[in-house]
């Protein structure tokens, strides 16, 4: 199926907050965390996103500035938790998969 122009943009910008998550400033990688918060909000669920942004999640969670993991475990946690569909594939995703590895690496 083609990309709609929504996709297309959901898509450019969280590949671009992926590299920006990655940065070696620790304020870039911050920024990245609060930006993802902020897009998910206005993103509907799509499960070809879901599993980078899991993984990206936990890597913001291990990251070795505090104020970075305080802001994955804060904002972008809460945003991903309300960005989950509430039906039974949103909860069967928390239970299975999200909420074990957070809690293993919190």
């Amino acid at each position: 199926a083609p990309l709609s122009c929504l996709d297309l943009q959901a898509h450019v910008v969280l590949t671009q907050l992926h590299m920006l998550a990655r940065d070696r400033t620790e304020l870039v990688r911050g920024v990245s965390v609060t930006s993802l918060s902020f897009l998910l909000a206005a993103m509907p669920f799509s499960r070809a996103y879901y599993s980078a942004l899991e993984e990206l999640l936990l890597q913001l969670l291990r990251d070795p500035a505090e104020a970075v993991a305080a802001a994955a475990l804060g904002e972008l946690l809460p945003a991903l938790l309300r960005w989950l569909p509430e039906s039974t594939e949103g909860g069967d995703l928390l239970a299975s998969s999200l909420l074990p590895k957070v809690k293993a690496h919190v």
